[in-house]
């Protein structure tokens, strides 16, 4: 019996253990299409380095691990004060992948409104997570995900209806509490369903950290709607503990002039990788990602990007910026399809990277796929090291040499961090980057350090 067949038949022994345990037992619909995401896993399995979509993330070392939900107890409570510290004034929290009712405050929402976790959706709204989960989203799909609908028991709900604008950011916070007794790591599933309907506007916090030093997994789903003329801005920022390992796939649907703007900011965990699929099914809608990536010692983070014009007269552009030290690794893969009806459509990709360390490593692949005739794309790539005659010019004015490879690291993330408009989230960003700086000797192009 091979190795990649006794992983399977590890999972596939958790899921039929913890699926007459997960909430929605009593919604048929929800029970087919866990069933059908069941066969989908086994019959894919786990990807390998030899699908070119996982050649550069090794996914060995979080499959020897042995992870479990966690219990069906209470709720833990008792996190750090820092870790939700300058939160959003409207925030709902998961501990340990269930809703904290006392570390949650969603008070005087507007009419037309409803956000709840998940597990209280299904008792409220079944109705309406039925509309959104059925809806299956268009992309890039691999076992994480499949893995994720087997396997998910609570998560964010956040619905608005026509029309309805949110003025003050709704925050998402995801914590993982290491005060437990359980003698296998969690595996953590959560699912944010966001659809917003014609016209109605917010801005979407999102965060993921952990206390401790313990291994976890999260594997997380995220599905957004925007139907005609929606807006949403959402902001992500990940900061999971040094020895997690962290999985998002983010599935983003419009239809005609709708808008996202997406901000992604990765800084934590061992191991992690983010897909973002975003699809156009209407004209004249607008998408936007920005990603920031810290890549410290013995740290892998991953990218990847699919983004899919199927509509005449749409826009994206995409800009991502990475900062790697010590022997850390990033990938970025970052994929643009125009396809032959899309005429008109207007698209721009780019990765930039800084190279703080001769040990450190980055594969970068921005591609276009162009089938229409009549277009404005680009997408390009850089690779460097801080520049010598910089260093010069802020030494020479009394700035030590940490410093101000410091200061040069922050300017070029800046980019990045200036359009979250959120300036509790932006500034608790700016403080994470900087103590990671402060992790791994930095180096210039001279090689100096």
């Amino acid at each position: 019996m091979n190795a990649v067949t006794t992983t399977l038949e590890k999972y596939q022994h958790l899921i039929e253990t913890e699926q007459p345990r997960l909430p929605g037992a009593d919604l048929p619909w929800l029970q087919a299409q866990r069933e059908q995401a069941v066969q989908r896993f086994l019959q894919t399995g786990f990807p390998t380095r030899k699908s070119e979509a996982w050649r550069y993330s090794n996914v060995s070392s979080l499959l020897d691990k042995s992870f479990v939900p966690p219990g069906q107890g209470g709720t833990i409570s008792a996190v750090k004060n820092d870790l939700l510290a300058d939160s959003q004034k409207q925030r709902i929290v998961f501990v340990n992948g269930r809703f904290s009712q006392p570390l949650s405050q969603l008070q005087g929402l507007p009419h037309g409104v409803y956000i709840a976790g998940l597990q209280q959706a299904m008792s409220e709204r079944g109705d309406l997570l039925q509309k959104i989960l059925q809806r299956s989203p268009q992309g890039e799909f691999h076992a994480f995900n499949d893995l994720n609908t087997a396997l998910f028991a609570d998560g964010l709900v956040f619905y608005l209806e026509e029309n309805v604008s949110l003025q003050e950011p709704i925050e998402v916070v995801y914590l993982v509490n290491d005060t437990t007794t359980e003698s296998h790591p969690y595996v953590l599933s959560p699912r944010n369903l966001v659809w917003l309907e014609a016209g109605a506007k917010a801005t979407l916090v999102e965060r993921y950290a952990g206390e401790g030093d313990n291994a976890y997994f999260t594997n997380g789903v995220g599905e957004i709607v925007l139907n005609a003329g929606a807006q949403l801005e959402h902001y992500r920022l990940q900061e999971e503990n040094q020895a997690a390992y962290h999985i998002s796939t983010l599935f983003v649907h419009h239809e005609a002039k709708s808008q996202y703007q997406g901000n992604t900011i990765v800084l934590g965990g061992r191991w992690s990788r983010t897909d973002y699929n975003v699809d156009f099914h209407g004209e004249q809608a607008q998408s936007r990602l920005d990603g920031l990536y810290l890549v410290n010692d013995k740290q892998l983070s991953d990218i990847h990007l699919n983004i899919n014009h199927a509509v005449p007269n749409c826009a994206s552009e995409q800009d991502f910026r990475g900062i790697l030290l010590g022997t850390g690794r990033g990938v970025f893969d970052g994929l643009i399809k125009v396809a032959e009806q899309a005429q008109h459509t207007e698209a721009h990709l780019h990765n930039a990277n800084l190279m703080l360390s001769r040990s450190a490593e980055v594969d970068t692949k921005p591609q276009l796929l162009i089938y229409a005739d009549d277009v404005k794309c680009s997408h390009g790539t850089t690779v460097g090291q801080l520049e010598p005659e910089q260093l010069f010019y802020l030494r020479s004015r009394g700035i030590s040499e940490i410093d101000a490879k410091k200061m040069l690291s922050v300017g070029f993330a800046q980019t990045v961090l200036d359009k979250c408009s959120v300036e509790s989230l932006r500034t608790k960003a700016e403080a994470a980057l900087n103590e990671g700086l402060s992790k791994a000797p930095l180096v210039s192009s001279s090689g100096e350090g």
